[in-house]
């Protein structure tokens, strides 16, 4: 009895709110929604496991070379970590990530590309010393 009177009463806050109530859908709708964030968790997952993949492969390269030192290349490695762990929880969920989430990770990903993209960049455009002639060493 008690758990209607408080159902009643959050109904009766919510309509003098204002607040717009949502509308009963039926299970069978539930389920297919269900399917659908369950199948865009999936293809979510799918790319940021490619782009974590590929990034992952590029950051051991550059790490190799030398041309990242260890701190930032651990710093990069927990972001990628942190990524993928915040992707796999919605999976687990059956969830998709919100427009703004995905926005989030895609942001985090660029600037670890652009680190390894400035890298790169350091490396050919420094000139090796046995290149240089006697005169300008």
């Amino acid at each position: 009895m008690t758990h209607k009177m408080f159902v009643l009463a959050l109904s009766g806050a919510i309509a003098v709110a204002g607040l717009p109530v949502p509308p009963a859908t039926s299970s069978s709708a539930y389920a297919a929604e269900r399917r659908l964030m369950a199948s865009r968790a999936v293809q979510q997952q799918a790319y940021f496991a490619r782009r974590l993949t590929l990034l992952g492969e590029r950051l051991d390269r550059q790490r190799r070379a030398g041309l990242v030192a260890p701190g930032p290349a651990a710093f990069m490695r927990d972001d990628l970590t942190r990524i993928w762990n915040g992707v796999d929880q919605y999976v687990q969920r059956g969830a998709a990530l919100s427009p703004d989430e995905r926005r989030s990770y895609c942001a985090m990903l660029r600037r670890i590309e652009q680190r390894l993209a400035q890298a790169e960049a350091r490396r050919h455009a420094a000139p090796r010393l046995a290149d240089r002639s006697v005169r300008e060493q």
